[in-house]
This record gives C-alpha cells, structure tokens and sequence, in this order.
C-alpha cells in the first residue's frame, strides 16, 4: 500500500545547515509551515530555536554558542542577519540580536 498525496505533502522535511565541536547538529524543519532552525544533541534530542513568520536558515559561529540566523524581515524576502544565543531557556527561543548589533559583533570575531 503506498501513501496518498495527503499523507506525502504532510512528511516533514529535515535539512542538515551546520555541525558544531560537540556533535550537535543545526538544522532546519518545515513543521511549521516554513523552514525553522532546530539543534539536534548528539543523543538525538531535537530543540526547536526559532518561530520565525518567515522561512529562515543558519550556520553555527565557530567557538561560540551562537548562531548566526539569515531571515527576512515580515516577509519582504529582504534576507538579514540576526544572532541567536543558546542554548535556549525553557523550550522557547531566544531573542534574535538584530542587523546593527549582528554586524558588529561579526566585525569583531571575525577580524580575529
């Protein structure tokens, strides 16, 4: 017996952005509806990091727990940078850092 086109359409798609120092996976699901970034432990555990109204992807910042977040901005498919600081408290996603503070941060970490 193979799957209708209900039961195909309603598969979630997982797709691997980046993989930090200790194992952990940081990857995106389209549960929601759109692409949202999760961490995946090395045990396997999923944690969901962002809520987005958007599609979103990220990478991990090399040394830090921080994510560097690219997203639009309520739609406008103008991609932005945001960082994301883990690990999240109680299940809920942190605040995003906006553009500004993003940037500057970046500068810095980088230039090292």
């Amino acid at each position: 017996m193979g799957l209708d086109l209900a039961q195909l359409l309603a598969i979630s798609v997982y797709r691997a952005f980046d993989l930090d120092s200790a194992g952990r996976i940081l990857a995106g699901t389209d549960e929601s509806g759109s692409m949202q970034l999760v961490e995946i432990s090395p045990g396997g555990a999923v944690q969901a990091l962002t809520a987005l109204p958007g599609a979103c992807s990220g990478r991990y910042l090399t040394g830090e727990r921080t994510v560097v977040v690219s997203h639009d901005d309520g739609g406008n498919e103008r991609r932005q940078l945001s960082l994301l600081r883990l690990p999240v408290a109680d299940g809920r996603a942190n605040r995003l850092d906006a553009f500004p503070r993003a940037l500057a941060f970046l500068s810095r970490h980088l230039a090292s």
